[in-house]
């Protein structure tokens, strides 16, 4: 739902006519009636309208695993330089001592397998940090070589950072690089 929703009803309608989505709950080619609720989920019925099939979030990871999936979108809470995403906790973890969140739900999964993530966030300091407190999903950790390392496959991880402002990408070095700026705003806004 919302901002990846929303991302993917534009490029159906101006660029990818064939374009097939997948929620993390494995919903998959939902025709979303609009106008939507922009803080809907992926479960609302809205967002889910006219799917060619409704499954769970297993089916939407073994899909994933397959590779299946070229490009996962997803939001963030916080985003570092090596792409990896925090939706649990802001602050520390252990003891209780952070503020939690919903999780990551089946992003987990997407961030691991997809053949490209792209992140949509807000361009706000406290988004774009050194090192997340908590890794929910998976992007390069630590840099080159890392997600092979641990398991994942290769020639995967993150793509493209997207906020209202500004585009980021990522080096050979597997860090975090701007790639673009709106023409509303200068660099150093950003």
């Amino acid at each position: 739902g919302g901002e990846p929703l929303a991302s993917v009803l534009l490029a159906k309608q101006f660029h990818a006519s064939g374009l097939q989505y997948l929620t993390e709950d494995g919903v998959v080619g939902p025709e979303a009636l609009t106008p939507f609720d922009p803080l809907m989920t992926a479960v609302s019925s809205r967002a889910n309208y006219g799917a060619l099939q409704w499954s769970t979030m297993n089916y939407a990871a073994d899909i994933a695993h397959l590779g299946y999936v070229d490009y996962g979108i997803l939001n963030t809470l916080q985003v570092d330089r090596y792409g990896n995403i925090n939706s649990t906790v802001i602050g520390r973890y252990q003891g209780g001592e952070g503020r939690r969140f919903g999780g990551p739900g089946g992003a987990d999964t997407i961030a691991a397998t997809s053949w490209r993530t792209i992140l949509v966030t807000d361009q706000q300091k406290r988004k774009f940090v050194e090192r997340v407190d908590f890794i929910s999903s998976p992007g390069f950790l630590d840099g080159p070589g890392a997600r092979e390392r641990h398991g994942l496959p290769p020639d995967t991880g993150p793509w493209r950072v997207y906020t209202p402002w500004a585009m980021y990408g990522y080096g050979v070095d597997c860090q975090l690089i701007l790639q673009g700026i709106s023409p509303f705003v200068t660099v150093d806004d950003v």
